[in-house]
């Protein structure tokens, strides 16, 4: 069962498509804040992703969150990384690669980050 935590999202958070982490970055592009599902990640892990915590908006790979219409796609993407990231149904393999038993997926978060986006948007006109 899910819970719901309202304190998790915010405004103005990016949604990197490459990695599947959700940054907080200031206006020069340093990363204040990386969060992978719902887990934070330290400095150290930060750093292995990102040089310098530091990021370029780069339009074909990250995906801005900026206005209160996408919270619900914020808390969306981090449910779904956290989902495939910590099941037991999944393992973790190079390029996103997972197995279910005999099943073969391939989870690519820029797929995933459109798909929450169409889907949020039509239920916000079905209102």
């Amino acid at each position: 069962m899910w819970h719901v935590n309202g304190s998790f999202v915010r405004e103005g958070l990016w949604f990197d498509s490459l990695y599947g982490t959700l940054l907080k970055v200031d206006t020069f592009g340093n990363i204040l804040l990386c969060v992978k599902g719902f887990r934070f990640l330290k400095t150290t892990e930060i750093r292995a992703l990102y040089p310098n915590k530091f990021t370029e908006l780069d339009e074909s790979r990250v995906y801005v969150l900026n206005t209160l219409f996408n919270l619900p796609e914020t808390y969306l993407l981090a449910c779904l990384v956290d989902y495939f990231t910590n099941s037991d149904k999944y393992t973790r393999c190079v390029l996103c690669l997972t197995t279910d038993h005999n099943v073969l997926y391939l989870i690519i978060y820029h797929s995933s980050t459109a798909s929450v986006h169409v889907s949020v948007s039509l239920l916000s006109c079905l209102c």
